[in-house]
Formats: structure tokens, sequence, C-alpha cells
């Protein structure tokens, strides 16, 4: 958790992601948790094209953005003087779309970067505890496909952080029990097994 907030504020968007899982605007984590599982839906389930899904957001846009210019054309509920360019705007700008891709950069960095430690760490435990986690995780991906993987964390994004805030006392208390005990079951059966071997 702790890499995950120093990621977020080496590029800045600590904050603004905090808002955003914390539900500190409603409307606008709603509109995103929805419309993510909205394009998993559309996408994956029903199996329409992610171009498809674009260019029908380009259209209704389009419609919108004509809906409304015709509505201030003739000063309904739309003030002559509102930048009607600024005020409908659906894509995100470049430098949001440039800063996420430099945050997946830096993940999948850090996955490498763990690999590596872990492939020339002399610390069986560790050793072990990694290669659990990436088997786990190949035995993972045979049972669940990238996209409803992907789904999963979009919706836990939102779900889970609420969810700690609320119980982070009984929450840090388990975790901590659960790692505790799982650092004593590994070093007892590989010291077993080193004792053997």
């Amino acid at each position: 958790m702790q890499a995950l907030r120093e990621l977020l504020g080496k590029h800045g968007v600590l904050e603004p992601v905090t808002d955003i899982v914390l539900w500190e605007n409603k409307r606008r984590s709603a509109f995103l948790l929805v419309s993510g599982v909205a394009c998993f839906v559309l996408v994956h389930v029903i199996g329409v094209g992610l171009l498809t899904v674009i260019g029908t957001l380009a259209i209704l846009q389009l419609f919108l953005y004509r809906t409304a210019e015709a509505m201030q054309r003739r000063g309904w509920l739309i003030s002559p003087d509102v930048d009607l360019q600024e005020l409908i705007v659906v894509t995100p700008d470049a430098q949001t779309i440039s800063t996420s891709i430099e945050i997946v950069g830096d993940v999948l960095r850090n996955i490498e970067d763990s690999i590596k430690d872990i492939s020339l760490t002399a610390d069986y435990v560790k050793l072990a505890s990694g290669v659990g986690t990436l088997v786990f995780l190949s035995a993972l991906g045979r049972v669940i496909s990238l996209p409803v993987l992907l789904v999963l964390a979009h919706v836990a994004a939102f779900a889970v952080p609420p969810f700690y805030v609320k119980n982070q006392e009984q929450i840090d208390r388990v975790l901590s029990n659960a790692v505790e005990a799982t650092e004593i079951f590994l070093e007892k059966n590989l010291q077993t097994k080193i004792k053997l071997a």
C-alpha cells in the first residue's frame, strides 16, 4: 500500500486519486465506476468492439454538442456567454493520459525489479513467498481472463478503500496476524526441509 502511495505521489496524482476512491465527489466516483464496468460489459460480455464503443461515444458527443448549441442559439437553458467547447468535454486531457501511461510503466518496472530481487535473494522465505505468488498468479490466469481481473480490480479500487478506512484497526490486526503466521509457517517448513536435505 505504501509503494502505491509513493508511486501516485511521485506523479502528483495521490490527492485526486484518493478523492475518487474514497468517494469525496460521489457523482464523479460513481461515473468512473459505472463507466469502467459498462465498458467491460460492452466489450467483453456483449462482444462489441472497442472501436465501436469509441465511435458511438464520439457520435453521442457530437449529438449532445449540436443539441446544446441549438438550445443556446434559441436561448433555452444555456446562456449565450457559455463556451460549449469548454462545457462539454468527454475525453481526458493529454496530461492525464500521459500520466496514466507513466504510472503503468512504473508498475511494470517495479514488478520486474521485484522478480529480479526474488531470483537473486539468499533469503529462502522471501524466495518461497515470491515463487508461491508467481505460481498463484499463473494459476489464476488460467481460470480468470485478464479483462475479468481488470474489472474486478476496477470495482475493488472503489469498494475496498472506503471499507478499509471504516475498519482500519481490525483489518490491520487481521493482516498483521496472517503475515506473521505465514512467515512462521514458511520458516519452520523451510528449515525442516533444509535439515532433511
